[in-house]
């Protein structure tokens, strides 16, 4: 029941830290970006290709979407590799 929240926020959070280090390499789609402009701050790692189309709300939800479906995933390879 808990599985696929934890696992969406541990997506979540692996996605943002690596989207930190990777800087302006990713320029698809940015999770460090969103999280610095929901901060009110300026991307450092100027707009990704995601934002230049949809904007920051538009880029939030295909990071949160984008997150849920690998938390998804996850959660469903889990449940049939442990115990029945």
């Amino acid at each position: 029941m808990i599985l696929l929240p934890a696992l969406w926020l541990f997506c979540l959070l692996v996605m943002v830290l690596i989207d930190y280090y990777m800087g302006s390499a990713a320029e698809f789609l940015n999770a460090w970006s969103v999280v610095q402009r929901l901060l009110g701050q300026p991307p450092s790692a100027g707009d990704s290709l995601v934002y230049s189309k949809v904007g920051a709300f538009g880029e939030a939800l295909c990071v949160l979407g984008a997150t849920f479906i690998v938390a998804a995933l996850l959660t469903l390879a889990l449940r049939r590799l442990g115990p029945t």
